[in-house]
C-alpha cells in the first residue's frame, strides 16, 4: 500500500472515480480532498505548493516548482523530504496511518469517516472570526468576562451553543439571561482556541525533530456538538421594538397536515431539521439503516395522525376497552 497520505489520498479519489467507494465514503473524500487542495492548514508556501499538488509524481512537483519559483529552486531530495513531513503532519492531524486512511474509506469504517468529517467540519469554525460571526454578544459588551477557569462538558453547554447558532438580534439581551453566563464565556473560550498546535517530535531513529499536529479534543467535541444542535427558532422578546408587530401567517402555517398539538408539531419540525443539518455522511448511515420494516413502522405512526387513519384504528377497538383506557387521560373538567 502506498506509504503516504498524498499517495493514499491519490488512490482514493481515483477508486472513487471508478466507482469503487460507498456513497457515504465518498460523501467525505471530496471534501477531504477540496481541503488538501486548499492548502488549509499549510504552514507556508511550500506546504500549500505541495497540497495543492498532491496527485503530481514527485519528479513532475519538482519540475513545477522550479517552474514558478525560479529564485527557489529546490532539488529533488529537498522536496522529497518536504513532501514527506508535510505527509507525516496531515496523519497526525487526522490521527490515522496511510493503511489506516486507505482501509476507512474503502471499508466505509464509520468511526474513522466522521472523525475525518468532524475534523473538516472543525477547520470551517476554526477560520470564523468571533466578533463577525456573533455581533451582537460583543456589541452590546453581554459577557462579564472573556475567560473563564471552569471546565465543562460539550453536552452541557448545548443551550449556550444553541443560543450562538441562533442569535436573534432583537431579542439576544432576553435570551442571556437563560443561559448560564460561565458556560457560555466556557464555550467563547474554547472557539478561541486553536483547533491544533504544532509540536515538534524525534522520531526513532532520527536526528532532527519534526512536525506534528496535536488536536485540541476540547475545541472539536465543541465543534461535533455546534454541529449537532438544532438553532432555536427566536422571537422578538417582550418590550423590544417590533415585539408587537402582526403575526407572519405564512411562517406560522403548519408544515405537516396532521392532527397534532403544537409541542408534537414543533417536535417533528425540529427533528427534520435537524436530520437536514446533519453532515452528508452521517446522513447516508441513517439511510443505510432504512428498511421495508422501519419505514413502514414510520408510516403507521403518523398515519395515526390523520383522520382516515385514526378512524381506521378507531373503528377496530372495542368500545368498553376504549373507555377503560381513556380514564387516565381524563383532564377533571
Amino acid at each position: 500500500m502506498a506509504s503516504t497520505f498524498f499517495k493514499t489520498l491519490k488512490f482514493l479519489e481515483e477508486t472513487d472515480s471508478a466507482g469503487g467507494l460507498s456513497k457515504e465514503s465518498s460523501s467525505v473524500l471530496r471534501p477531504l480532498v477540496a481541503f488538501i487542495e486548499g492548502g488549509c492548514c499549510a504552514g507556508s508556501k511550500v506546504e500549500k505548493f505541495i497540497m495543492e499538488n498532491f496527485r503530481l509524481s514527485n519528479s513532475e512537483m519538482l519540475e513545477k516548482w522550479n517552474r514558478v519559483n525560479s529564485g527557489k529552486v529546490k532539488t529533488e531530495e529537498t522536496l522529497r523530504s518536504q513532501i514527506s513531513l508535510v505527509s507525516r503532519y496531515l496523519l497526525s492531524l487526522f490521527g490515522i496511518t496511510p493503511d489506516e486512511l486507505n482501509s476507512a474509506f474503502i471499508n466505509g469504517d464509520v468511526k474513522k469517516l466522521d472523525r475525518i468529517s468532524d475534523i473538516l467540519e472543525a477547520f470551517e469554525i476554526e477560520d470564523s472570526d468571533l466578533s463577525a460571526s456573533f455581533p451582537i454578544i460583543f456589541q452590546y459588551n453581554l459577557l462579564p468576562n472573556d475567560s473563564t477557569d471552569s471546565v465543562y462538558e460539550m453536552g452541557d453547554c448545548s443551550k449556550e451553543i444553541q443560543l450562538l447558532k441562533s442569535l436573534d438580534r432583537k431579542a439576544i439581551e432576553s435570551l442571556v439571561s437563560e443561559v448560564d453566563m460561565d458556560k457560555l464565556i466556557y464555550v467563547l473560550q474554547t472557539i478561541r482556541d486553536p483547533l491544533v498546535r504544532d509540536i515538534y517530535i524525534k522520531p526513532e531513529g532520527k536526528v532532527r525533530k519534526v512536525k506534528s499536529a496535536s488536536v485540541n479534543l476540547k475545541k472539536l467535541e465543541f465543534c461535533k456538538a455546534f454541529g449537532g444542535i438544532e438553532p432555536r427558532q427566536l422571537k422578538p422578546a417582550s418590550g423590544i421594538r417590533g415585539s408587537d408587530s402582526i403575526p407572519d401567517k405564512k411562517a406560522s402555517k403548519r408544515p405537516f397536515a396532521l392532527g397534532v398539538s403544537d409541542e408534537l408539531m414543533d417536535m417533528l419540525v425540529s427533528g427534520v431539521r435537524k436530520y437536514e443539518n446533519l453532515p452528508p455522511a452521517k446522513k447516508l448511515k441513517s439511510e443505510s439503516r432504512s428498511t421495508e420494516e422501519s419505514q413502514k413502522a414510520a408510516s403507521e405512526l403518523l398515519e395515526l395522525f390523520t383522520l382516515e387513519g385514526f378512524k381506521r384504528q378507531f373503528n377496530k377497538l372495542n368500545p368498553a376497552d376504549l373507555i377503560k383506557a381513556l380514564e387516565k387521560y381524563k383532564t377533571g373538567d
